[in-house]
């Protein structure tokens, strides 16, 4: 199996065909590698952009009575991937929504919240829509936080995860601003506010500007400090 994808990351297709053509299952190998071997098809049909024959596959896969519910996951992702690259992302969102909800390994939920967000990004970006754009992030943010890699496991998603993250904050900062994004703008306020309060332990005013907010707290008599350093104390 990793001499097949090895061949694919290579783009020698017709070696990975090969490769996997030769490998013949044995008695003592458990009842998941027949259905392991057909996911790896699946993908290599995938990779070479035969989406409608990959499909087909990974539904064949998903179908498998008894299989495990990590590699029925995996074989959804692989439709989902393939329903995206034919440019239906409404189907693609409904099977990937219903992968996350899962209980499965995290690297599953990893490259599942990173799919989805994709998905969400591109109809963000379309229609400069800053709350899908937002929904987006999250979606990022979940795959990153959540379901980072341990030490040792691949990165691929963590950084895909970080990348798409990067991107939503420049559309989101794209996006114009106008009379319906109020309610936006109104809720960024309150968070920075929030964060003042944190920082300075007094009450911030969302109805400000950050800077105006923190020197009318000021000069209430709040000490104001940087980020992370403690508030001192004069003594007696």
């Amino acid at each position: 199996a990793a001499l097949v994808h090895l061949r694919v990351i290579a783009h020698d297709f017709e070696g990975a065909a090969k490769q996997l053509a030769q490998f013949t299952p044995r008695a003592t190998d458990g009842p998941e590698l027949k259905p392991h071997l057909a996911l790896i098809k699946a993908e290599l049909l995938e990779a070479q952009a035969r989406l409608a024959d990959a499909i087909a596959d990974f539904e064949a896969v998903a179908a498998i009575a008894g299989i495990g519910a990590g590699l029925k996951a995996e074989a959804e992702l692989g439709k989902a991937r393939c329903l995206v690259a034919q440019k239906k992302p409404a189907d693609a969102e409904g099977l990937l929504r219903r992968i996350v909800e899962q209980a499965l390994p995290s690297h599953i939920h990893a490259e599942g919240w990173n799919t989805l967000a994709d998905v969400l990004l591109e109809q963000g970006r379309s229609n400069r829509d800053a709350e899908k754009l937002l929904e987006a992030l999250f979606a990022y943010l979940r795959s990153s936080v959540l379901y980072g890699p341990l030490p040792g496991q691949p990165t691929r998603e963590f950084e895909r995860a970080l990348a798409g993250s990067a991107r939503c904050f420049q559309l989101i900062a794209e996006v114009p601003v106008t009379a319906g994004d109020e309610p936006m703008q109104q809720r960024g306020r309150e968070l920075d506010c929030r964060h003042v309060a944190e920082r300075e332990g007094v009450p911030a005013n969302p109805d400000l500007p950050l800077e105006q907010s923190a020197e009318q707290n000021a000069g209430r008599g709040a000490p104001l400090r940087a980020p992370g350093h403690p508030q001192r104390h004069e003594a007696g």
